[in-house]
């Protein structure tokens, strides 16, 4: 699928507006030329496409992981600042479950090195 009918159709299967998308993905990018460029009837370059792209995916991922977490919340997604709150919210806390898994792995790690190298002078003796 080209870059125009995936921003597109992302577009419509969200329910947000070409607005809010243009306002997220920032400078550069205002909603007259993106509305434009979706119609057919203009260019945008290849670093603002990629920028609408990472804009809609990560709006998706934001909406997957609230729609699991709070199903029945309803969100007012015309707000662009409330918006990208939102999902530096989620980005953060992934990161932060991340940084506790990363934690937790390495706590892990040391008590399994502890109990092997306990184990390996226990042999020796």
């Amino acid at each position: 699928m080209d870059p125009r009918t995936l921003v597109d159709s992302k577009i419509r299967e969200l329910k947000v507006t070409r607005s809010l998308i243009a306002t997220l993905a920032g400078e550069g990018i205002h909603r007259p030329d993106l509305a434009n460029w979706l119609n057919g009837h203009g260019e945008l370059s290849q670093k603002k496409i990629a920028r609408l792209l990472t804009v809609i995916a990560d709006l998706e991922d934001t909406l997957k992981t609230i729609g699991q977490e709070f199903p029945l919340l309803e969100l007012n997604l015309k707000n662009p600042i409330f918006v990208a709150r939102l999902i530096a919210s989620v980005k953060q806390q992934r990161l932060n479950g991340v940084q506790m898994e990363i934690e937790e792995l390495a706590r892990i790690a040391s008590r399994g090195l502890e109990a092997s190298s306990s184990l390996t002078e226990q042999r020796e003796i």
